[in-house]
């Protein structure tokens, strides 16, 4: 790999990278405690919320924090010891499933919430959301573990995969990034449509005391804020992680479609690079 190449794949991990990270840990942080409040902590969309920051903590402090301390050290011992291999890509694609994951729950509560059927809005509760985080988050412990299974040293120097393997995590990341972001965009815009359809409606006069009428209030209130927020996170998705979610798609092209020239290898690399630093970013600043 030319020295330039390096110098930029390698620069922004000692001089951009800590700055994103401690950012990131402070702002992250910071939100699961505001979503963990007494006033907060019994909507679903906030169990969502922290379970989301908790996903960005831990893209943070894995995939994030290892290259930082491999690039630092001039020592990437996660190339070197096996199982640190595994366990840093196995982290490394976790964490950005569980974020997408996580993402795309709170789009889809948001338009439960905003549905004109009563049922549907029921289904929003705080025991269906936690089932929800139960059963996602386990499906996906358990379905990743082929990224730790497909990777292993090569020559003591890098973790990589075989072509075999590079097949089925390209159309894996593949899938998973655009069914994603289909689902983010798509429910998005229903949300919208409830909301603009949420003022037509007319509900009968029910007496109500001024008690009841501040709490009604204030829960839309919130409810509106956590739309916003959940529109303000797919927006921020979509700008920062354009790159990386496309990227599986060059990877394939390069190394299984056609065999790539090393300086097209280089530059594949180098974009790679640079879509996994705003991932980062994105998991920094979307607090």
């Amino acid at each position: 790999m030319s020295s330039l190449i390096v110098r930029f794949t390698t620069q922004p991990a000692v001089y951009y990278l800590p700055f994103v990270y401690t950012i990131g840990l402070i702002g992250n942080i910071l939100n699961i405690i505001v979503f963990y409040q007494s006033k907060l902590h019994s909507n679903s969309c906030s169990l969502y919320f922290i379970c989301l920051s908790v996903a960005h903590l831990l893209m943070l402090n894995c995939p994030c924090l290892f290259r930082i301390v491999a690039v630092a050290s001039n020592y990437n011992v996660f190339g070197r010891v096996n199982i640190l291999c595994k366990l840093s890509t196995y982290l490394d694609v976790l964490s950005l499933v569980l974020s997408r994951n996580f993402l795309c729950l709170i789009c889809i509560n948001r338009w439960i919430i905003t549905s004109p059927n009563a049922w549907l809005r029921k289904q929003s509760s705080l025991r269906t959301a936690r089932w929800t985080v139960a059963i996602t988050i386990s499906f996906w412990l358990v379905f990743n573990i082929h990224s730790a299974i497909g990777y292993n040293t090569v020559n003591d120097m890098v973790c990589s995969s075989a072509r075999d393997y590079i097949v089925f995590s390209s159309i894996f990341h593949i899938v998973t990034a655009i069914v994603s972001l289909i689902i983010m965009i798509v429910f998005s815009i229903l949300t919208l449509i409830n909301m603009r359809q949420v003022g037509r409606r007319t509900n009968p006069l029910i007496f109500q005391t001024n008690r009841n009428q501040l709490e009604r209030q204030s829960k839309k209130k919130r409810e509106l804020q956590f739309i916003r927020l959940s529109l303000v996170q797919v927006l921020l998705y979509v700008i920062f992680t354009s790159l990386r979610t496309f990227m599986p798609i060059v990877v394939y092209y390069v190394s299984v479609v056609r065999n790539a020239s090393s300086n097209e290898r280089e530059i594949m690399y180098l974009f790679f690079y640079w879509g996994t630093y705003l991932l980062y970013t994105y998991a920094a600043v979307s607090t």
